[in-house]
């Protein structure tokens, strides 16, 4: 997946996955969507939405995450970044930081149940 034109400092891998995503600002909750990754890095992630994503927003994606924890806990995986490009059907994301949390066995992350995120209460980090 690396051209010699790409500027990205990490291996982009092809992982074609559910997620959904959530847009912030300042800790509120102004937008959320689902699609599925096209691929992914440590440092960031593109994914298919149904709609234009404003470069520069917040935002906290969940990937369901095709490994199992110890052989038998459904993984999702949940990340921080911004967005920083993104088309009528396409974006990609900055990730800053994430975590991998354990999945409801009905495919239902904690986050979609409506409990809160561990983002909530810290203080966003400025934009990219």
């Amino acid at each position: 997946m690396n051209n010699p034109s790409d500027r990205r400092d990490k291996t982009r891998f092809a992982l074609r996955r559910d997620m959904h995503y959530t847009l912030l600002d300042e800790g509120r909750v102004i937008g959320a969507g689902s699609g599925r990754t096209v691929d992914m890095s440590s440092r960031g992630a593109a994914f298919t939405t149904s709609e234009r994503l404003q470069p520069g927003t917040a935002i906290e994606i969940s990937v369901s995450w095709p490994a199992l924890l110890d052989g038998h806990s459904l993984l999702r995986l949940v990340a921080f970044g911004f967005v920083v490009r993104s088309t009528s059907n396409t974006a990609a994301c900055s990730i800053s930081k994430f975590e991998f949390r354990t999945q409801a066995r009905g495919g239902t992350s904690l986050q979609e149940l409506g409990l809160k995120t561990a983002w909530r209460g810290h203080k966003l980090p400025a934009s990219a």
